[in-house]
């Protein structure tokens, strides 16, 4: 079985930037797609203050609400469980075509609320960018922008910090796995260093030896130590 590269990895700190930038981005968009919101909403339409304000946060709530919804998929795995055993401990009493309504009858409450949420939120934002101008290809785009960009920076923001776990995880592994072999490592260059040391000065000595043996007539010196 093949490694898995580590040629992309990039340290903790990296993803953490990364993720916190996303998040603070995203806040920031929000603030300013709801202020755009309420622009257009004061100004154009002539809303008093305070609904426009309640009608903006609960439109920017229920739009973060949906993004987690639409991005859990055992979310969803849970209401076709829901539907498919409607009935109880008698599944069969409801017919199939009975299960089949209910799952489009939720469906369609589901992608209506969407609908009129993020219609609300595209209508409203377009008035504060452009006033009562008709919609382009262009301005629908940007409006676009501020009505999904903060949900999107959030999450990306949410899983480059999983990401960073995980990286941060298998860096803690790899040094689980390295750090005590080099430790081993420098313990034993070090010990087999001083060996080294002592042997050497061993057989220095014994060759002084012989040869003081074979030439009685040299006086001894001292030699790595010895008189």
């Amino acid at each position: 079985m093949a490694k898995v590269s580590n040629a992309f990895n990039r340290a903790n700190w990296h993803y953490s930037i990364v993720w916190i930038a996303a998040l603070v981005c995203g806040a920031w968009l929000l603030t300013e797609n709801v202020a755009l919101s309420k622009i257009g909403f004061i100004n154009v339409e002539g809303w008093p203050v305070s609904p426009a304000n309640t009608a903006c946060w609960a439109m920017a709530a229920a739009e973060a609400g949906v993004m987690i919804l639409a991005t859990a998929p055992e979310y969803w795995d849970d209401i076709y469980r829901a539907l498919v055993d409607f009935g109880g401990d008698a599944p069969d009493r409801v017919p199939r075509f009975v299960r089949f309504i209910m799952i489009g009858l939720v469906a369609a409450i589901v992608l209506g609320i969407v609908a009129v949420v993020y219609w609300f939120d595209f209508r409203s934002t377009h008035m504060g960018l452009y006033g009562t101008a008709p919609v382009t290809a262009k301005t629908g785009a940007f409006t676009l922008f501020f009505n999904v960009g903060s949900e999107v920076l959030a999450f990306i923001a949410g899983q480059v910090r999983r990401l960073g776990k995980l990286a941060r995880r298998r860096a803690l592994q790899e040094a689980v796995e390295v750090d005590p072999q080099v430790a081993y490592g420098e313990h034993m260059l070090t010990e087999m260093k001083d060996l080294s040391k002592e042997r050497a000065a061993a057989d220095s000595a014994r060759l002084w030896d012989m040869f003081y043996r074979q030439n009685p007539h040299v006086p001894k010196a001292g030699h790595g130590g010895r008189a």
